[in-house]
């Protein structure tokens, strides 16, 4: 065993994983903050939409990062940083009606909004058709 290497082997594994859920979840919230900070700062949005806010907690553990409140209702919205994560939620959750939106560094805050609006709308529209059944 080399000289700088932990002994016991399973519990600097351990420490490594969590060490890496801990940056993963901080990268999460951090994106979350940030999608939140663009629906509330644009402007010129449609009259059908309301307002956002983040999930609660019970939410949270349903895959609910975000809520975008319209005109029909609430719209749950899960945010992911990248777009392989997007694509292995769609898979996992296509059919459970939340709206998946890709929020990092590299994407501007007019961005956001467009692509969340885009997507809110598809939803919305979803929703008005099966109302109107």
């Amino acid at each position: 065993m080399a000289r700088n290497q932990p002994k016991d082997r399973s519990g600097y594994i351990r420490n490594l994983y969590k060490l890496l859920g801990e940056i993963k979840r901080s990268r999460g919230k951090k994106h979350e903050d940030r999608f939140i900070k663009a629906m509330e700062e644009g402007t010129n949005f449609p009259s059908w939409y309301r307002g956002v806010r983040k999930a609660t907690r019970a939410q949270d553990r349903r895959q609910i990062d975000a809520i975008c409140d319209t005109d029909v209702g609430e719209i749950y919205i899960q945010i992911k940083s990248s777009h392989s994560g997007r694509i292995k939620f769609e898979e996992k959750h296509g059919r459970s009606g939340i709206v998946c939106v890709v929020v990092n560094e590299t994407i501007s805050e007019d961005t956001i909004r467009e692509k969340t609006l885009f997507f809110v709308k598809q939803k919305r529209s979803m929703k008005l058709f099966l109302n109107n059944k």
